[in-house]
């Protein structure tokens, strides 16, 4: 991995100092400049390249549950992520709830491991609440059958501030039906009963644009 160093910009003199300025310090000054410039002319060739993605930092994080969690039969129950394994420029105010620090539009996956212990089929459901509101069009529905696993994703591409918080909602018609994390065994890995990924995507959020070219390109109907 390469970094790019930020160029430090030279020492320019007072408009308002009377001294002395011969043709030798302009000489050292305009060197100083055309260093300065040639600096930032490879910064923005760097960002601009092909593979200039790799010298910008995203928010983005992963958060995940390694246990089981219960439902309550016919209750809405918000997702637990008790860990993660990558997390920057987010936090979590509960163990449900993220939120990030930055406005923009951000991407949201999230995959829900169930299984049902009982002798009878269930319809699970999940989507995604927004400042404790749910969101339009964000449930979707499963049967995990009987004495069986069956795994669900949630998806959302919108817009989050700063003062917003998101948490991923599930309800189960019966307790056999809950939240399952697979142990390890022999040479499989353990697994998380659920797992959401999120990622900044662009700064192009509607609350924030004063753009009236962004305005026109970019179309929302929904919280």
């Amino acid at each position: 991995m390469t970094f790019l160093l930020n160029p430090t910009p030279p020492r320019l003199p007072d408009p308002d100092d009377t001294g002395d300025f011969n043709p030798r310090s302009r000489m050292a000054l305009l060197q100083a400049l055309r260093l300065y410039f040639e600096q930032l002319n490879n910064v923005f060739q760097a960002l601009l390249g092909r593979n200039g993605g790799q010298f910008l930092e995203f928010p983005t994080a992963s958060y995940n549950n390694p246990n089981d969690q219960s439902t309550l039969a016919g209750t809405a129950t918000p997702v637990r992520f008790p860990a993660y394994t990558h997390e920057q420029g987010f936090t979590k105010p509960t163990v449900s709830q993220i939120k990030p620090d930055l406005a923009g539009t951000y991407y949201l996956q999230c995959t829900l491991n169930f299984i049902n212990t009982g002798g009878s089929d269930r319809l699970v459901s999940a989507w995604l609440a927004k400042n404790g509101v749910d969101v339009p069009t964000s449930r979707v529905d499963m049967t995990v059958p009987s004495n069986d696993v069956n795994s669900m994703s949630v998806n959302y591409l919108g817009d989050l501030l700063p003062t917003d918080v998101i948490e991923v909602m599930m309800v189960s018609p019966n307790v056999s039906a809950f939240l399952y994390a697979p142990p390890a065994i022999g040479a499989l890995p353990s697994g998380a009963a659920a797992r959401l990924n999120i990622q900044y995507v662009s700064n192009d959020s509607t609350v924030q644009t004063t753009s009236l070219l962004h305005r026109v390109k970019k179309r929302v109907n929904g919280p």
